[in-house]
């Protein structure tokens, strides 16, 4: 006797991409993207005639437009006699966005039993209902009847005693005698259990959706076997998506020009990052000037030329200090603006001031220098 599970979690339908550091049509693109994700994942049931479609938690990145929620049905129906069942993570929507096909099982905010007599499977499964999970995990699960498949759906933090995202106890889990814990919340795939005895598992987000955590994109093929009291159990990995996110660190030793710049970062990724991926460069070290690096003018280099994708982030600092300058030059003009400058800035009545100031310093600086250079 088998069963066969397709495991998801995090899937972020309708993600906004704000602060990701995507141009808005970039984040349209990828929204549309993900929505392929879920057709990939949806197909791979199917083919696979596995049992369970089961979706753990942050489906959807609020609510969804009614076309969007058509959508999904859609997918979701098209896919019968796989059984769905989604349960609610932090990010989807609370309230009951309507009727769904037979074969979907949206799980109700709070803990609920589901019984599959004809796959012999008991199945608990627990959504949020607020912001904050209450402390830990203390829902009792009797035992099935001998012979039937134990499965637990849960969304939340493993193994942390303290955490806004449901602290989830897994010893606690591992001494239920569950035969499968599905879940949802890390962009990571993590499992617990040795090869050919995995019991629980985060599947990872099928579609990565930011550059801080850009996950492994794929899914579970989970494959279960009873064999008297034991239970076999099987994990397959299967990759979704087209494009990753990724970012690099450029270290800069004085650089100056926009062009010798562009070509350390264009060296920095593959060819196929480059061509496909949502790519971030992030500059360190010393830049050359104190002006700070135009982002924009390194972008438009860049992209679409040699990049699908780029976003610049500038954390370089000068090569010189102003200090350094200040005290080569205590008795002339560039040294006496460094020093009104400098404690302006320290007098700012606002972060907004200080941005100011601190641009109008540097390009005051560069100035000086240049016309010092001109002047020898």
């Amino acid at each position: 006797m088998g069963l066969k599970i397709v495991h998801t979690a995090d899937i972020h339908l309708g993600h906004s991409f704000e602060g990701a550091g995507l141009l808005p049509e970039e984040g349209a693109l990828w929204r549309q993207e993900i929505w392929q994700v879920l057709d990939q994942i949806c197909q791979c049931a199917k083919e696979e005639k596995a049992d369970l479609l089961l979706v753990c938690g942050n489906l959807m990145d609020g609510e969804l437009s009614p076309a969007d929620r058509e959508r999904c049905r859609d997918l979701f129906q098209e896919i019968a006699p796989v059984q769905v069942v989604w349960i609610l993570g932090e990010s989807d929507p609370k309230e009951d966005l309507g009727e769904w096909p037979d074969n979907v099982h949206r799980v109700p905010p709070g803990f609920k039993r589901y019984d599959f007599p004809e796959k012999d499977v008991v199945l608990w499964a627990e959504s949020w209902s607020d912001a904050v999970w209450p402390d830990g995990f203390s829902q009792f699960i009797p035992k099935a009847s001998q012979g039937q498949f134990q499965i637990l759906m849960l969304h939340g933090e493993a193994d942390q005693e303290v955490s806004q995202y449901h602290s989830i106890d897994m010893q606690a889990i591992l001494q239920m005698g569950i035969d499968y814990c599905a879940l949802g919340h890390r962009n990571h795939p993590t499992c617990w259990g040795r090869e050919g005895a995995v019991w629980a598992a985060y599947a990872g987000s099928p579609a990565s959706v930011s550059f801080e955590d850009p996950g492994d994109p794929g899914f579970w093929i989970v494959e279960l076997e009873k064999e008297g009291t034991s239970c076999l159990r099987r994990l397959q990995r299967r990759q979704t998506g087209r494009r990753r996110f990724v970012s690099q660190e450029i270290m800069l030793r004085g650089e100056q020009e926009a062009e010798t710049i562009a070509d350390r970062i264009a060296a920095s990724f593959s060819s196929g990052n480059r061509r496909r991926d949502f790519c971030r460069a992030v500059l360190r070290g010393e830049r050359g000037g104190f002006l700070p690096i135009d982002a924009e003018t390194l972008r438009r280099l860049l992209v679409p030329s040699r990049f699908f994708s780029l976003t610049i982030v500038d954390q370089t600092t000068p090569e010189l200090s102003y200090d350094r300058i200040r005290e080569a030059n205590p008795d002339n003009l560039l040294g006496r603006y460094i020093e009104t400058m400098q404690e302006r800035i320290r007098k700012a009545g606002s972060e907004r001031e200080r941005e100011l100031l601190e641009s109008a310093l540097a390009a005051g600086v560069e100035a000086l220098l240049h016309s010092q250079e001109k002047g020898r």
